[in-house]
């Protein structure tokens, strides 16, 4: 997996294995303004953060570390269910995060991906973003049992073909998406501005 494929999967969007949806939820996507600033993990120099202006416009660190150039604005569209809030990417979406241009994710699963939509579920406390993706693992079992409607298209890569309705109840499903501390889960912290001499 090249640097910038490493940079979309570092924010859950784990291009080694992915959820994708036909249907969401929420017939609107809003902006959340939680969102706005500069975001990195703990052990991530700042030139390599995030950057979310206050119109929920990304841009992300893609090249080598302490070598980076910024990908274009990616637009973080998003919505609430239940009180838990929900980021939504396109394929498009991911392409731009890392970097490349359309239909260049090559060899890549999610090049045969005609339709569907990725979520990460995420909160912001205290200056701490918190954010876990899908659990493929889970899931697979759940379509595997006729639990979910749904079909394998690649070992890491799932389609989720439920309704609206469906969805939202297995968005409120507990055990939906990973914990804490497990693969797909990550933590960002927003980085201060630096004080003026």
């Amino acid at each position: 997996m090249n640097h910038p494929i490493a940079t979309a999967a570092a924010l859950g969007l784990c291009l080694g294995g992915c959820v994708a949806f036909e249907h969401l939820p929420a017939a609107t996507l809003d902006c959340d303004p939680q969102l706005a600033g500069r975001w990195a993990p703990a052990d991530v120099a700042g030139q390599d953060a995030v950057d979310v202006d206050g119109q929920c416009r990304a841009q992300f660190p893609n090249g080598r570390p302490g070598q980076t150039v910024m990908s274009p604005r990616v637009q973080l569209r998003g919505f609430a269910l239940d009180g838990q809030r929900y980021l939504v990417f396109e394929k498009g979406d991911i392409e731009r995060m890392a970097g490349l241009g359309a239909g260049q994710l090559g060899s890549s699963d999610l090049a045969a991906l005609e339709r569907g939509m990725f979520l990460l579920r995420y909160r912001v406390q205290d200056d701490v973003l918190h954010a876990a993706m899908v659990d493929l693992p889970r899931m697979r079992d759940a379509i595997e049992d006729g639990d979910v409607p749904g079909r394998e298209i690649s070992d890491s890569l799932l389609a989720v073909t439920s309704d609206r309705e469906a969805v939202a109840r297995l968005l409120r499903s507990a055990d939906v998406f990973v914990a804490p501390g497990e693969r797909g889960a990550v933590e960002l912290r927003r980085l201060r501005a630096k004080a003026r001499p």
